[in-house]
């Protein structure tokens, strides 16, 4: 038996905030959009939500460039997301909408981990 979890952050509409930006803040913040192979896993352009996945090596502008591209198109953009801290790997798999809404499917190991920084702020 499997659970699957999803976040949903929807996003505050501002002037010039694109999806662009968004995969930047979760750049700035730490996680990589590269696996362990050195491959980005995302869909690409004209995928028509199939989420037909590719894992290739790709520049980080060539994948801006796609990223671009599906929202220009309104499609929605998936990728996945890493984060390595000490001898930890966490995965997001990452769903931007047309609406730039992101949707955030983690596994097990990232749940925990995201949950424990969400009780923090409870606490400040």
């Amino acid at each position: 038996m499997s659970v699957d979890y999803c976040f949903e952050i929807c996003t505050v509409k501002r002037v010039n905030l694109s999806s662009v930006n968004i995969v930047e803040s979760y750049l700035k913040a730490g996680w990589s959009i590269y696996s362990e192979r050195k491959e980005e896993i995302y869909t690409d352009v004209g995928d028509n939500d199939d989420f037909d996945f590719i894992a290739k090596h790709i520049s980080i502008e060539e994948y801006f460039d796609i990223v671009r591209r599906k929202e220009s198109n309104k499609e929605l953009i998936a990728f996945v997301m890493y984060y390595l801290e000490k001898k930890h790997r966490y995965r997001m798999d990452i769903t931007i909408t047309p609406e730039l809404n992101v949707l955030i499917s983690p596994d097990d190991g990232t749940r925990k981990m995201l949950i424990g920084i969400y009780i923090e702020y409870l606490y400040l």
